[in-house]
């Protein structure tokens, strides 16, 4: 990259999950920093899920066996992390000495400031309306001592802008690079990727799938829901109340989630909000329709109706239900939607994407 080589330290709580940061940083290692020294520093020792190239792993030794019961519980135990964290993080931006910080949380940005990184380029994955009152404060103390603070969406980074911080646009890149799917060999399946959170909110999707199943009488079709998180149980227990044994696939985590994407016909996303919403880049790739709500931000900039999938109102699940509905009862438009998928996410700008981030890093060195 460049006529010189930067040294880059990416931090992170871990590269473990299969999330959507996850996948963004092995991108960028891949593709954007692909020519510079580059060490993730995290504070727990796994094997990453993605790819993660030339890069270096570095741990900090404090495997965090985090309380996932409630977000309270999650917020609790990463601040008494952050207290553990300073001086062993202190150490490995001294030894490192890199040119740029990446972070990819207000909380991972503030344990950088803290231990006395400099040259922070700060991420946001989350909405720009995220509730929680600590990480909002958190973003006000980190955003404005980053060098720069990158947004994935056009709606946030105008946001941000107002606020006063120095905002840059730019998108995430799609590497998924999937040979086309004949449509007609693909199974019945509305597919729904992501971690099993409230924000999520796929119980509420069970729900919309019940009616759809014994109200609708549509009942050639199966719902899979592939992903784990603190509801897992729930969601398992709402499957038995419904009694939809018969129309619901729950299988965990997939290592091959590329599978479960072209043996499927129509993906959904049902969640209150998102940053981005990088299973829809993912499930476009291979050619999928996708049903999204019009979140404050994110999905609305991906999916148009009728090109690649439906757009619905926030939380509407009457609409929500509708969508499906009209999808899977029309195949000949089903597929027509398919191709059309395809030829969109062909045109995703990603070398514009790689050169806005070179631009940006070389701004900052």
């Amino acid at each position: 990259m460049g006529e010189s080589i930067m040294r880059i330290m990416i931090y992170f709580d871990s590269i473990v999950p299969s999330g959507g940061i996850e996948r963004v940083i092995s991108n960028l290692i891949k593709h954007v920093f692909i020519n510079d020294q580059v060490y993730i520093v995290t504070k727990d020792d796994g094997e990453p899920f993605y790819d993660i190239g030339h890069a270096r792993h570095l741990t900090l030794d404090l495997n965090q066996n985090l309380d996932m019961s409630s977000r309270f519980s999650r917020i609790k135990t990463r601040i008494i992390m952050m207290i553990r964290v300073k001086s062993k993080l202190k150490d490995k931006i001294v030894d490192i000495s890199p040119d740029i910080i990446y972070t990819a949380t207000p909380l991972n940005g503030l344990e950088v400031i803290i231990s006395g990184g400099e040259n922070i380029v700060a991420t946001e994955h989350a909405s720009y309306d995220a509730p929680n009152i600590v990480y909002q404060l958190m973003k006000k103390i980190v955003y404005k001592k980053a060098e720069f603070l990158v947004v994935p969406t056009k709606i946030d980074a105008e946001r941000y802008w107002k606020d006063g911080y120095n905002v840059k646009y730019i998108p995430h890149l799609n590497t998924y690079e999937a040979e086309s799917v004949n449509f007609k060999t693909r199974k019945n399946i509305l597919l729904n990727v992501g971690r099993m959170t409230s924000d999520k909110q796929q119980e509420e999707l069970l729900r919309v799938w019940s009616l759809i199943i014994h109200q609708d009488r549509i009942q050639n079709w199966k719902l899979e829901i592939a992903g784990t998180g603190e509801l897992e149980k729930r969601l398992q227990d709402v499957i038995e109340e419904e009694n939809l044994q018969d129309f619901v696939i729950m299988n965990g985590q997939s290592v091959d989630i590329g599978e479960k994407y072209s043996s499927s016909k129509i993906f959904v996303l049902t969640s209150k909000m998102e940053g981005f919403g990088m299973v829809l880049l993912e499930a476009m790739s291979f050619g999928l329709p996708c049903i999204t709500f019009n979140c404050p931000s994110g999905p609305a900039e991906i999916v148009k109706s009728d090109v690649n999938g439906l757009v619905v109102q926030l939380n509407d699940f009457l609409a929500l239900r509708r969508a499906i509905v009209e999808l899977i009862s029309d195949q000949e438009r089903l597929e027509l939607l398919s191709n059309k998928t395809y030829d969109y996410i062909k045109s995703w700008p990603n070398s514009e994407i790689i050169e806005e981030w070179h631009n940006l890093l070389h701004k900052v060195n």
